[in-house]
């Protein structure tokens, strides 16, 4: 969850394919559309890059790995219209029209466990993440953010996020870590996970800052186990073969 960049990357909604999705997210618009995406940042990337500084009052297990963003794959209008799926990363709700940005009302300790995994939100940050990702698929406030917080919780406490997390600090390669992080979801679905990588502004390589993870609308619930994995898009800036994960 993130807004002061000015170029998002997006990714993720709820397939109705014709009726009521089940799981624990309801849009009530009727737009179709197939996958979630988790979008998760590795946190020490923060400070090389120079997004923000602002990761010291962040609750663990977000010290390393925090939620950046939850949302839906491009709806099938959308698609229909040729909007691509970077334009809908980049635009998401906007893609509808003009957005607008009332507060957010969560409950007390909803809003308190949001900003405990996400560097320097706001409540500001949280209106501009519901109205530009859920908003014009109609889920209610409450429930988009408790499964954001839900999911990023079950893949930060996977075996995934331990392999990230074993490979602070070493350069790693690019096609044998996403192998690894299948197979430690027990899945051999390779094109599930993407990652992100982006440059070093003191030293000018390149550093591992985040991972897309795609999910079946139907199998949310289900998230980590294999079954609940789908094909995420690629992502526009792909880490390259070999990259380094930076030590906190």
């Amino acid at each position: 969850m993130r807004r002061w960049m000015s170029v998002w990357a997006a990714g993720l909604f709820l397939a109705l394919g014709g009726c009521a999705a089940e799981g624990p997210l309801h849009p009530t618009t009727g737009r179709q559309f197939s996958a979630y995406t988790l979008e998760i940042g590795w946190t020490p990337s923060l400070h090389r890059i120079g997004t923000t500084n602002r990761t010291d009052t962040l609750a663990a297990p977000a010290q390393t790995l925090y939620l950046w963003a939850f949302r839906g794959s491009i709806p099938r209008d959308l698609q229909n219209a040729g909007v691509s799926a970077d334009d809908w990363r980049d635009r998401g709700c906007r893609s509808y029209g003009p957005v607008h940005f009332p507060p957010v009302v969560l409950s007390p300790a909803l809003r308190k466990d949001i900003i405990a995994l996400t560097p320097g939100e706001t409540d500001t940050g949280l209106s501009w993440d519901y109205q530009v990702r859920a908003a014009c698929l109609g889920f209610a406030q409450e429930d988009f953010f408790e499964e954001a917080a839900r999911t990023y919780t079950a893949f930060s406490n996977s075996p995934a996020a331990a392999i990230l997390r074993g490979n602070a600090g070493k350069t790693v390669r690019r096609d044998a870590m996403i192998r690894d992080l299948a197979a430690s979801l027990g899945s051999r679905r390779k094109e599930a996970i993407r990652l992100r990588c982006a440059m070093d502004q003191t030293t000018g390589k390149t550093v591992f800052d985040r991972v897309y993870i795609g999910i079946r609308a139907r199998r949310l619930a289900l998230f980590p186990a294999a079954s609940s994995l789908a094909d995420e898009p690629p992502t526009s800036a792909p880490c390259p073969e070999n990259f380094l994960i930076p030590a906190p």
